[in-house]
């Protein structure tokens, strides 16, 4: 079932206060069959840039504890 999420960002620089996203279309990333047969689990950090009708439009890794196909599919979800 489809879960509302709700986060507040860093301070919004143009109102100084916090800007809220709601999260209203979550797609989980697949995950690699590289991933799932060595073991591979972790953390992918992305920062992504949101156009004003809401949709991400841009998707950049920040950090990772992953291989490079979970970040694939990681990012690829987060533009869908």
């Amino acid at each position: 079932m489809y879960e509302r999420r709700r986060y507040v960002t860093e301070l919004d620089a143009a109102h100084d206060r916090p800007t809220e996203i709601v999260i209203e279309h979550f797609v989980k990333p697949l995950y690699p069959q590289s991933a799932i047969e060595a073991g591979i689990e972790g953390v992918a950090v992305f920062g992504i840039q949101i156009a004003a009708t809401g949709n991400v439009v841009r998707a950049w890794l920040v950090e990772s504890e992953v291989n490079g196909d979970c970040n694939i599919e990681a990012q690829r979800a987060l533009l869908q």
